[in-house]
């Protein structure tokens, strides 16, 4: 399963209440939460996101969902990746940045810049997800945005020479050409925009050479440090991922935009590991749902992100001296007992 920071939502809500709909049931619908996407810099499922978007287009009768969300979006969505764009000398040089650092974002999307000849280039948005209900607005909440981003990059008055979209169009194509400023082609073999090469190369009022290499060089160290809260970050990733099986150091490192190696090293200092974090969280959330939910056990193994329902039974004797089945009884008869004797100092 791919991720995708929060901030991929902003809008959303206030865009949903204006069609007359209510965000809530949508959020529910793809197992969001407010809390998840109050906090911009958290992650969450990037089918969530897809779901979401085909759900609201659907239901209050708005093909162009997406286009209309990503007008609401800007650059800032990337986090840090936004600052090394902003002060980068050329578009061209911070088209390269953010495609080198999308991962800090998105691990489902990738953007490139692909030579055309003749004085022209194409940038791309690669959807790498797999296994989406539907792509049709993901692609073009995609591309509105990294229009806008083109815009700011390059000025105002910058007009693509072409758009292009994977699909058949979701409204009339005078919508899309007064959107994008340019002509459309709809069921490409890409998504993406065709840039003449003397924009993309123009030298930039607002760039600021030691700023943007001062951010790249943070980028490239990673997107969060080793200051006191990294642990909490990691192990929040770790909640966030364990469902999806993808609770491993790999996985993690990457939505952090570092390497496995540097992740190991700046947990060092506060005498942690990953692994030993891992296992701290699969006991705290497997005493909560025994102690507090009816999940079946085999629910329960995979939410803690076991492939085997034995290595959860193997984990719980190590943690807490007994299996599963039997710990949920001896926690359920101990929580009886105490209600009843505080009940009875009441009387």
């Amino acid at each position: 399963m791919d991720f995708v920071r929060a901030s991929a939502l902003k809008g959303f809500a206030s865009l949903v209440l204006e069609l007359g709909g209510d965000p809530e049931p949508l959020f529910a619908r793809v197992q969001l939460t407010a809390e998840q996407l109050e906090q911009q810099d958290s992650f969450v499922p990037f089918a969530a996101l897809a779901q979401s978007l085909e759900y609201a287009a659907g239901e209050l009768d708005c093909p162009d969902f997406g286009r209309r969300l990503a007008r609401r979006q800007s650059i800032d969505i990337l986090g840090p990746v936004a600052l090394a764009a902003r002060y980068s000398r050329t578009a061209e040089e911070a088209i390269h940045r953010m495609a080198r650092h999308m991962p800090t974002y998105t691990t489902a999307l990738r953007t490139s810049l692909v030579e055309l000849g003749e004085g022209r280039r194409r940038y791309v948005v690669e959807l790498r997800a797999r296994g989406l209900p539907g792509t049709s607005q993901i692609h073009e909440l995609a591309l509105g945005v990294s229009h806008g981003i083109a815009k700011l990059l390059m000025g105002p008055t910058f007009r693509p020479l072409r758009a292009s979209l994977p699909h058949s169009a979701l409204g009339t194509e005078a919508s899309y050409r007064e959107y994008f400023d340019c002509p459309v082609t709809f069921d490409a073999d890409h998504c993406g925009f065709d840039i003449r090469g003397e924009d993309l190369t123009r030298q930039r009022p607002t760039a600021d050479p030691l700023v943007g290499e001062l951010v790249e060089q943070y980028l490239r160290e990673g997107a969060v440090r080793a200051d006191d809260d990294l642990p909490d970050r990691v192990r929040s990733l770790v909640v966030q991922t364990l469902p999806t099986g993808r609770a491993h150091v790999g996985a993690v490192a990457s939505l952090l935009g570092v390497h496995p190696r540097t992740l190991h090293r700046w947990l060092a200092p506060f005498g942690v590991t990953f692994d030993a974090l891992v296992d701290d969280v699969r006991r705290e959330r497997a005493e909560h749902y025994l102690r507090h939910s009816a999940l079946p056990i085999s629910s329960i193994s995979d939410l803690l992100g076991y492939t085997q329902q034995s290595g959860f039974t193997r984990a719980c004797h190590r943690w807490f001296g007994g299996p599963p089945l039997k710990l949920r009884r001896a926690w359920a008869t101990e929580q009886r007992r105490s209600g009843a004797r505080a009940k009875k100092a009441l009387s």
